[in-house]
C-alpha cells in the first residue's frame, strides 16, 4: 500500500452538551448529551462483529460496550447514530449522568482501493461531566481494576499468601465487598506497612506487582486511600473529589 492508495478516512466528530438539571438551585447538577454519527463508516466496516460499535471507559476500567442506562430510546436506536430527531423530537443521543472523565473509542477496518484492509482507532478523551465523585464511584471507576489485577492474587484471604497480613475478601461478582474489606484493612494496618506507600516499598514481596500501578492510576489509589483514612466515617458514601466543568460548555438547545 502507498500514501497514493490509501483511503484517508477523518475522525468523525463526537459533541457534548450540557443540562443542569435544577437551575433553580445554586448547586449545579450536570447531565450530558453526547451525539456522534458514523454510519457512513458502519456501512463500510469489514472488521466483524466486534468492529464499528462505539465502547467507552472511565477512571482505570477497560472499555466496554455502550450500557442501556445511557440509550434514551433504545427501542429501534441506531447503533452507529446518536442525535437528536428534530422530526419527531426523539432524542436518540447518549445521555451521561455520572460525573466522570469519559473516553470514547470507535474501532474499525474499511477496504482499501488496493483491496487490503486498514484498521481505524479513533478515540475522543476529552468528554467531561462535571460534579461531585463519591467513594463508591470513585472505587469502582478508579480504584477497584488496580486491586483487582495487581494485588488479590497474594492478597485474597481465601487462597492468599500465608505471610500476607492484609487479607481481602474478594468476589467477582460484587465490587462492594472488596470496597469494605480494603477499607477495613486501611485502618488495621502493621507498623510500617501504612498504606499509601507500603506496597511500593522495596521491602513489600508484592513490590513488582505494585509497581503495575503507575500514573493517573496510582494517584487514584493514593487519593482513595487517604481519603478514607481521614474520613469520620470512612463507611459512608462520602464525596472524595469533584471533577471539574471544561473550559467551555455548550448548553444543550433540546433541554431549556
Amino acid at each position: 500500500m502507498t500514501w497514493e492508495t490509501a483511503q484517508v478516512i477523518d475522525q468523525p466528530e463526537l459533541r457534548i452538551v450540557y443540562h443542569d438539571t435544577d437551575p433553580a438551585d445554586d448547586n449545579e447538577v450536570w447531565e450530558g448529551y453526547v451525539s456522534i454519527d458514523f454510519s457512513d463508516l458502519a456501512q463500510r466496516d469489514e472488521g466483524g462483529e466486534n468492529t464499528a460499535l462505539l465502547s467507552y471507559s472511565v477512571g482505570t476500567n477497560e472499555p466496554l460496550a455502550i450500557p442501556n442506562s445511557m440509550l434514551q430510546n433504545s427501542a429501534g436506536a441506531e447503533w452507529s447514530k446518536f442525535y437528536y430527531d428534530t422530526t419527531t423530537n426523539t432524542d436518540w443521543r447518549l445521555r451521561l449522568t455520572e460525573p466522570e472523565n469519559y473516553t470514547f473509542y470507535l474501532d474499525l477496518a474499511v477496504r482499501q482501493p488496493n483491496g487490503t484492509l486498514r484498521l481505524y482507532n479513533f478515540e475522543w478523551n476529552d468528554v467531561i461531566l462535571p460534579g461531585s465523585l463519591t467513594r463508591d464511584t470513585f472505587w469502582q471507576n478508579r480504584v477497584n481494576s488496580s486491586i483487582v489485577e495487581n494485588c488479590i492474587s497474594c492478597h485474597d484471604e481465601n487462597g492468599s499468601d500465608a505471610y500476607s497480613a492484609f487479607d481481602l475478601d474478594y468476589n467477582s461478582n460484587d465490587i462492594r465487598v472488596l470496597r469494605t474489606d480494603f477499607i477495613n484493612e486501611v485502618g488495621e494496618a502493621d507498623d510500617g506497612q501504612n498504606l499509601p506507600d507500603w506496597p511500593f516499598n522495596s521491602a513489600h514481596t508484592g513490590v513488582g506487582n505494585a509497581n503495575q500501578i503507575t500514573g493517573g492510576a496510582r494517584r487514584d489509589f493514593t487519593t482513595f486511600v487517604q481519603a478514607v483514612s481521614d474520613a469520620n466515617d470512612p463507611n459512608t458514601n462520602f464525596t472524595i473529589t469533584t471533577v471539574e466543568p471544561p473550559s467551555m460548555m455548550e448548553n444543550d438547545p433540546y433541554n431549556n
